[in-house]
């Protein structure tokens, strides 16, 4: 299900948490997976923008579980499933298996600020039912989360990393983070205009 406008509402309305350290979550390799070379890139931009931050580089689930509970940013950098037949068996893919849409819904409430889900479909709908179906981001969101930016689709890893790079300093710069969002999309349907799947 998408998330109600109850549980939007009530993040809204929560006091927006300090700033806090940027938790970085990334697993270039994960066992089963196919390589994501990109995210190297990723990690090193970020830990260079935020010199106060958390890296949990190859993350397994228990330490992820338990640096989520104590940070108000977070930003997936990894492979993500998304089982529109069993919506809660989608996941984060980690070393030592899925965080798990479950294992995010089990946290406690949240005072979180900002997840990016730099992962393949973190926002991907149902067939035929798309306003029911529990996807990560919106696990985040009832959790507490303010702002979640996820993807819909499947994404290029070289796409991803550029993404990244392009959305941070704009999310300094605007009030909105849906703005910088918008922005950094526009700049890069205009790098790949004969490659819209970028």
């Amino acid at each position: 299900m998408l998330p109600s406008l109850r549980a939007l509402a009530q993040a809204r309305e929560t006091a927006p948490a300090p700033p806090g350290n940027l938790l970085i979550i990334a697993v270039p390799k994960a066992p089963d997976a196919a390589p994501l070379p990109n995210v190297d890139a990723e990690r090193a931009f970020l830990t260079r923008e935020f010199p106060h931050h958390t890296l949990l580089h190859d993350a397994r689930r228990e330490s992820a579980r338990d640096a989520l509970s104590r940070h108000t940013r977070v930003h997936f950098a990894c492979h993500a499933t998304q089982n529109l037949v069993a919506p809660y068996e989608a996941g984060f893919v980690l070393q030592d298996g899925l965080l798990s849409l479950t294992d995010l819904l089990a946290q406690p409430p949240s005072q979180g600020e900002l997840a990016v889900l730099s992962a393949c479909q973190t926002a991907t709908g149902g067939i035929t039912h798309l306003d029911e179906v529990m996807t990560l981001a919106n696990a985040l969101h009832h959790t507490g989360w303010r702002h979640v930016i996820a993807t819909q689709f499947s994404v290029w890893d070289d796409a991803a990393a550029r993404f990244t790079e392009l959305l941070y300093p704009l999310l300094s710069e605007q009030a909105d983070p849906a703005e910088a969002v918008h922005a950094a999309v526009r700049i890069l349907r205009d790098a790949y205009p004969n490659s819209p799947s970028r």
